[in-house]
């Protein structure tokens, strides 16, 4: 449905085993600064391919199991894939990375974890272009990491709201279409859908949440959240009262929620947590993720 596939790529897997000194400029990636085992130059092996940078410790049961799914969201794409860890050797006898990945790090990793402003007790990605710019960081508790690897390894396109609206076009007509009929408290010509999983005072979703408010009460637009993934509609419900919501809500369909589920798998969660689509007249003609989108639709957030 979102277009692209991995399956026939070839991954390229190094570790890196030595470094010299710390970055002065972290916004682009270290080639004079970290060398590869075997090889005199880091920039002409990995050449112009997008890298990928996972940072763990092996001493940590839990980080293996995050790299695990870290590694999942990343399986064969055409681009340097860098795994840094104290211990790659326990790695690999875990099944986690390739039988002929031989470098060995040991005492080197203090450096490396300079070198990529890491730390072992806080296991990071980055995301670098294939110019050699840092697109991206976060910690393995984020799933921002599929969108980067979407849009900067693969290049499959931000999702943008026209984007996100084609996709629901696409999947979902229909079922925005109902949602907006039998939900919104009277016939209007233009409904906003709210998609909501997670929500607290302190994620992004929640500025979207206020910005709705205002706008729904100033123009009189009506909006209809629907909870989507793990957020039950009577969850939904309970935000809606302590946030004294003026929405609707519901459960999201079964068509809607497969879709969601395969948006979330292309774009993280993150990314798609409080976006809006636009329901005029039965049909969607538009959609929000960013805040300038927001703004098109007179929402400040």
């Amino acid at each position: 449905m979102f277009g692209g596939s991995f399956a026939t790529a070839k991954t390229v897997l190094y570790i890196y085993n030595r470094t010299t000194e710390r970055v002065d400029d972290d916004t682009r990636f270290p080639y004079g600064r970290v060398r590869l085992e075997g090889h005199r130059s880091t920039k002409d092996v990995f050449g112009k391919r997008a890298t990928v940078v996972l940072i763990g410790s092996r001493s940590d049961e839990r980080q293996v199991s995050r790299l695990k799914e870290q590694l999942a969201i990343v399986p064969k794409p055409p681009f340097n894939l860098m795994v840094v860890t104290d211990d790659p050797d326990q790695f690999r006898a875990g099944g986690l990375l390739p039988a002929n990945t031989s470098y060995s790090i040991g005492s080197q990793f203090p450096d490396l974890l300079r070198t990529f402003r890491g730390s072992p007790g806080n296991p990071s990605w980055l995301v670098y272009d294939d110019q050699g710019t840092l697109r991206g960081r976060g910690t393995w508790d984020s799933d921002s990491l599929r969108y980067f690897v979407r849009t900067v390894v693969a290049k499959d396109g931000e999702l943008t709201g026209d984007r996100l609206a084609d996709l629901a076009r696409t999947s979902v007509s229909e079922d925005l279409r109902l949602i907006a009929q039998a939900s919104a408290p009277r016939v209007a010509p233009v409904t906003f859908v709210l998609l909501v999983e997670k929500v607290t005072s302190g994620c992004p979703i929640y500025r979207v949440i206020e910005g709705l408010k205002q706008h729904s009460r100033a123009r009189e637009t009506p909006v209809i959240a629907v909870a989507l993934g793990d957020l039950s509609a009577s969850q939904l419900a309970v935000v809606k009262a302590n946030f004294a919501l003026p929405f609707s809500t519901q459960a999201g369909s079964a068509s809607l929620q497969s879709w969601w589920s395969e948006l979330k798998s292309s774009y993280g969660l993150a990314r798609v947590n409080g976006a809006v689509l636009v329901v005029t007249n039965g049909h969607i003609s538009g959609a929000a993720t960013t805040s300038a989108e927001f703004q098109s639709l007179g929402v400040s957030i």
